[in-house]
């Protein structure tokens, strides 16, 4: 959390979604059963979206509002509770897992 800049908000979200983790891990391995790869899209497109609000100067908490934002619009025509949480869940898994935001590197 420190080394991204997120705040007690965003790090309070992303502990609410964590909670579905197991949920998420589930979906995403069902759905690649049957289109290979999807985890994997799946993150790169996240990743597309983390990289560029970057690049337009977001960081902290303001990038992480804005993953969600985006993911929240990408997610389909109406917008729900669920949906909502769904999304959350989501970008908190791929920050779980190191794909989305920096993470410390090991030692070399």
């Amino acid at each position: 959390m420190e080394l991204n800049g997120l705040g007690a908000i965003a790090e309070e979200r992303i502990r609410i979604g964590l909670a579905k983790s197991g949920e998420v891990d589930a979906f995403i391995s069902a759905i690649s059963k049957m289109r290979p790869n999807f985890g994997n899209r799946l993150a790169a497109r996240f990743k597309r979206e983390y990289y560029g609000g970057y690049a337009e100067g977001l960081a902290g908490d303001e990038l992480f509002e804005f993953i969600c934002s985006v993911a929240m619009t990408n997610a389909g025509p109406v917008e729900t509770d669920k949906l909502r949480a769904a999304t959350l869940a989501t970008v908190a898994y791929l920050f779980q897992l190191c794909e989305l935001f920096e993470h410390e590197h090991p030692a070399a």
